[in-house]
């Protein structure tokens, strides 16, 4: 007990060397995550590889907890990686990876984690016998920096409690007195925390081109969802891209429609989902904008492209997007761009449980081919499609002051967002809790029980048992399939006979660019009972083009072909296309256009 008349508890020096501590821990992990440390390392001729021409990569890593990464699409030039030969630097550095492989002399590339770089002589740096080092920024990897900033919030909160519970007297200790109690404990910890993460957050702000999304949509009942022409698009994933697009008065992220003119030319009009939207990056730097340019250079009439791409769009809901829009562009060659999900896009019924939409009131267009009459049905755009959703339990944990704190933090710190995005690479369901949403196995599994309730739907799922199975995308790669999936094979067969029936009618080519997500390394053969190809989803898509003489272009062979890895054409944190992804895919159309120069003539 503390004798009569004793001073009040003064903060001893443990208490001292707690908050100093976890202040410097804090501070620390925060300028390791977000500013780095220069490192230099040598490159072992044992780890390099040979990429085609005078180009060489080699994958950095320098160690956990740390981890390098360089340029990508919205900062291509972001990287400070210094590439040496024998003591002697190299260079230019940002080098376009095709200049590395077709004249080397040392240019190099920091892309991601991946050197590519040539020799100054573009000699083989294999076995040369020269020594080579890189010297790179190189930053805290997330789970550490995750863990560091708890370790040093609970040291900071542990150098503010006292004996029994009460806080600490911390000079000058009338912030306690007027707070006595929990709510100065609680005090004490906000304003430690934030006199500690206040500065990240600024920094992070300074260092990100914008700090809040904008996302713009509007309802079409003839197209279903657009953005809002002449309304701006901020969109990130808080770690790989920040990019700002325009809306054109079409409603897409696209610029304004070419003007018709007269002569010989291409008109080549693009439709998909956000690879083709490719809120990602800039506009110059899409497959289509690509396409075009290149088309100059290497076609012998002039190509105009055009693209209307919205995010979880199948091919049949972009039916509207053409018929409404598209056609007034008078295309030439239409590229219907396929990727992992479309088939699932495909369904109303896969849709409903994707996005807890009513399957018969959807709020885009799907069809349906009756299996026994072969008639083709149409299942409309919803109006009040709001009105028809599932009825299923509420995803968040409801209005309360610590929700609202929650998502209010979320919503104005960047910093929050980061960790968060960060954290849900790894603990998904972890980080769903923490956001106060239910796991999605839970949250599809409750719509799929709302479905079955639906008359004349209490069978569709037979023979799918998520979520002990595998899910609307991940089911296609396997064999056998049930009973909706083979439904959604069906309505994409419909989907693109409804679209080689507008060619006939308007006079234009039909082509299908595959993304390269159309293939997986599955780590097993077989699970949940199921066999597991890799190459089932594209095979797919290819026996149904092969049957209808729709040309197919692969980017993933593309790529391959080259002596490329498919996988450097993505962000690291997000599986849409990178600005080298968009010129793959846009490489890879231009050969099928120069091998079928009459792709760019009409149909009579």
């Amino acid at each position: 007990m503390t004798p009569r008349g004793a001073r009040p508890e003064r903060l001893t020096a443990v208490r001292h060397v707690l908050a100093v501590l976890g202040a410097a821990i804090v501070l620390a992990t925060g300028w390791l995550a977000v500013i780095g440390v220069a490192v230099t390392r040598p490159i072992q001729p044992s780890t390099i590889r040979h990429d085609g021409g005078h180009a060489y990569q080699v994958r950095l890593r320098f160690g956990w907890p740390l981890h390098a990464a360089g340029d990508s699409n919205d900062r291509p030039r972001s990287s400070r990686a210094v590439l040496r030969e024998n003591g002697v630097a190299l260079g230019p550095a940002h080098a376009l990876h095709d200049l590395v492989r077709q004249q080397g002399g040392g240019r190099f590339s920091h892309w991601g984690r991946t050197l590519y770089f040539s020799a100054p002589d573009n000699s083989d740096p294999r076995t040369n016998g020269r020594r080579y080092e890189v010297g790179v920024v190189a930053v805290l990897r997330p789970g550490p920096a995750a863990l560091a900033f708890t370790a040093g919030a609970v040291l900071l909160a542990a150098a503010f409690v006292g004996r029994g519970g009460r806080p600490a007297r911390w000079p000058p200790g009338r912030l306690v007195r007027l707070a006595p109690g929990i709510a100065g404990r609680a005090l004490l910890v906000v304003a430690s925390l934030a006199v500690v993460l206040g500065p990240l957050e600024l920094l992070m702000r300074w260092r990100r081109p914008f700090a809040v999304t904008s996302w713009p949509i509007m309802f079409d009942p003839q197209t279903s969802f657009r953005f809002q022409p002449g309304s701006t698009v901020r969109w990130t994933n808080n770690v790989d891209f920040w990019a700002e697009t325009r809306v054109n008065t079409l409603g897409f992220l696209d610029r304004e429609p070419p003007t018709p003119r007269p002569g010989d030319g291409c008109r080549v009009l693009f439709l998909g989902d956000s690879f083709v939207e490719a809120a990602q990056v800039p506009i110059e730097q899409k497959v289509h904008v690509i396409f075009e340019d290149l088309a100059k250079a290497r076609l012998p009439h002039r190509v105009d492209t055009l693209a209307l791409g919205f995010s979880g769009t199948g091919q049949a809901n972009q039916l509207p997007y053409y018929e409404v829009i598209g056609r007034g562009f008078t295309p030439t060659v239409v590229v219907l761009v396929f990727v992992e999900n479309d088939f699932a896009n495909n369904s109303a019924v896969l849709e409903a449980v994707r996005n807890g939409w009513h399957p018969l009131h959807p709020p885009r267009l799907f069809v349906h081919r009756d299996a026994r009459t072969g008639s083709v049905k149409r299942i409309p755009i919803t109006i009040d499609w709001q009105a028809h959703l599932l009825a299923t339990e509420p995803d968040d944990d409801g209005p309360s002051r610590v929700a609202a704190t929650r998502d209010w933090i979320i919503g104005h710190s960047v910093l929050s967002r980061w960790a968060l995005t960060h954290l849900g690479v790894h603990y998904p369901v972890l980080t769903a809790r923490l956001t106060g949403k239910r796991p999605l196995s839970e949250i599809l599994a409750d719509r799929m029980a709302a479905i079955r309730r639906l008359p004349g739907f209490e069978d569709v799922f037979a023979g799918w048992r998520f979520p002990n199975d595998l899910d609307y995308d991940g089911m296609f790669f396997a064999t056998p399939l049930p009973r909706v999936f083979e439904e959604a094979l069906a309505a994409t067969e419909t989907t693109i006979d409804e679209y080689l029936r507008h060619a006939r009618a308007d006079g234009f080519n039909l082509v299908a660019l595959v993304s390269d997500t159309m293939r997986r390394e599955f780590p097993v053969r077989q699970q949940y009972g199921r066999q597991l190809d890799g190459d089932a989803y594209r095979r797919r898509l290819a026996a149904m083009l092969e049957h209808r003489q729709v040309p197919l272009v692969d980017v993933h062979d593309h790529v391959v072909r080259r002596g490329g890895r498919p996988a450097d054409g993505h962000f690291r944190r997000d599986n849409h296309w990178s600005a080298q992804g968009h010129r793959w895919a846009a490489e890879a159309l231009l050969e099928l256009f120069e091998r079928q120069p009459g792709l760019c003539r009409r149909r009579r």
